[in-house]
């Protein structure tokens, strides 16, 4: 039980109780008093056992707690502003609903305390410990935390903004429906963090570590990972093509798509993955997922600055015919269309001339077998494919025909080049 002589002392006043603590060597006990509801701003508490005290509706504006206990203490609604902990025990203690403003921090044990709608703006947190701790609903606006540590922490609706987090760790926590706008995270470690259904805006984590983070369906913009490792993260959720990530390692991560999708007709359509910063500010990509990022963002590039029709015209066609150096499929299938064509042209040149108005009425099928093998001996190459005198078609044709497979060969050897490139590392 509390002192009755302390607590008299301390209903006195400021210098009462000045006086009373000074001359007391052994900890003050205040253990369990029922203190609620009165001014005690400009106090300070030193030495002071102060476990189960009862300072609900108190105004402890510049009021001092130097080397206390606060084991399940009930600070609810209170009013704490420009004040000043240090060496605190606050386990399990209550600061639900509380106003702090301008308060600091030092060697404070917040074990399973709760914090829940507690309100704070400009206040400073120094080598502190958070386990286990409720901070649903609390409201942290330009905070500055230090050398602290937040474990095992579950919360709801928390609000973390323009605040600062340095060297600092965060470890197997979850914030579910939670708010991060404008905050810096420095020299920082982050391990099994879990943000859920929230937004977490214009914020930058530099010069961390981040393993086994989620950010599933959070509103992310405007996020900053430079020189910052993360591992073992699903990177599709880290916002890659908005996000800023110079000098950034990543390591055994889960990479979404990065290579676009072309249509049947050429037209390209990057993936919404894409990663925004150059894959060569990158540490830690393999050489083949390096080399697929780096194809997207080329042709991302290339169709952004191609304007004119001509250039535009040229990309469709590079598109349609081998997917940009990237399908042997579409290459394979147009050299066969392109010999097909080239039959079939041979063949309605000749048939004009006849005056058949009609190709399949004269040209059976061995004929057009015929002529797509003549068309294709000269698509290969042959140097003299024909064994009779040429028809007009087959004199028109041949050379086109011998110009496709040109062309065609060039792009293959910069598929099997391509290729040949991703097994290479750099």
């Amino acid at each position: 039980m509390a002192s009755s002589e302390a607590v008299s002392a301390l209903l006195e006043g400021p210098e009462c109780w000045e006086d009373y603590s000074t001359s007391i060597e052994k900890p003050i006990d205040l253990t369990n008093a029922d203190l609620g509801d009165r001014d005690f701003s400009g106090f300070t508490f030193r030495n002071c056992n102060m476990s189960g005290i009862d300072l609900d509706y108190t105004n402890l504006d510049k009021s001092q707690f130097i080397d206390c206990e606060l084991r399940h203490a009930s600070l609810e609604h209170t009013s704490i502003n420009e004040a000043k902990f240090v060496k605190i025990d606050a386990t399990n203690c209550n600061f639900t609903n509380s106003i702090l403003r301008g308060t600091s921090f030092t060697y404070i044990l917040f074990h399973e305390a709760n914090l829940d709608n507690a309100e704070f703006d400009y206040c400073e947190f120094s080598r502190c410990e958070f386990e286990k701790t409720k901070i649903n609903g609390a409201n942290f606006q330009r905070v500055n935390i230090d050398k602290t540590i937040f474990s095992n922490i579950s919360s709801e609706k928390t609000v973390i903004s323009s605040s600062t987090i340095q060297n600092s760790s965060i470890i197997n926590s979850t914030l579910d429906e939670t708010s991060f706008i404008n905050n810096d995270i420095k020299r920082s470690s982050l391990i099994e963090v879990y943000l859920n259904n929230g937004k977490i805006i214009n914020s930058c984590f530099l010069n961390s570590s981040l393993k086994l983070m989620s950010l599933h369906m959070m509103e992310k913009t405007g996020l900053d990972f430079s020189h910052t490792t993360i591992r073992d993260s699903d990177l599709d959720e880290f916002d890659l093509a908005n996000s800023i990530m110079l000098d950034t390692t990543i390591v055994q991560c889960k990479w979404p798509e990065q290579k676009g999708n072309v249509s049947l007709l050429g037209r390209y359509n990057k993936s919404a993955s894409l990663l925004r910063q150059p894959v060569q500010d990158l540490k830690g990509i393999t050489p083949i997922m390096r080399r697929q990022i780096a194809d997207a963002q080329y042709l991302q590039e290339k169709h952004q600055i191609s304007t004119s029709w001509i250039d535009r015209l040229i990309l469709r066609l590079w598109g349609m015919t081998s997917s940009f150096g990237q399908s042997l499929s579409r290459i394979v299938c147009t050299a066969c269309i392109s010999i097909l064509a080239s039959a079939i042209v041979s063949i309605i040149i000749d048939d004009k001339i006849t005056a058949t108005p009609h190709i399949f009425l004269t040209a059976n099928i061995n004929t057009i077998i015929n002529e797509c093998i003549l068309m294709g001996k000269g698509f290969l190459g042959f140097s003299n494919p024909l064994t009779l005198p040429p028809t007009l078609g087959q004199t028109l044709m041949l050379p086109i025909s011998k110009c496709m497979g040109l062309i065609t060969l060039g792009l293959w050897i910069g598929l099997a080049a391509n290729k040949i490139g991703k097994l290479s590392s750099e």
